[in-house]
């Protein structure tokens, strides 16, 4: 099983669709969500992170 992740687009913000395994999805969301707290926001914070890191190799 699969879960699509939405980003919800915000002024000046792009938006992408994505779609990861159950795994890699409950993995992103724990940690993302200790890193940044519980609440609104935390995903696309640490997905923008992620793709932050990933661009710099």
């Amino acid at each position: 099983m699969y879960f699509i992740l939405f980003f919800v687009p915000i002024k000046n913000m792009g938006q992408i669709r994505i779609v990861l395994s159950n795994n890699l999805e409950k993995k992103f969301r724990r940690k993302a969500m200790k890193k940044f707290g519980y609440r609104r926001g935390s995903l696309s914070k640490g997905m923008e992170e992620a793709v932050k890191n990933w661009l710099k190799k």
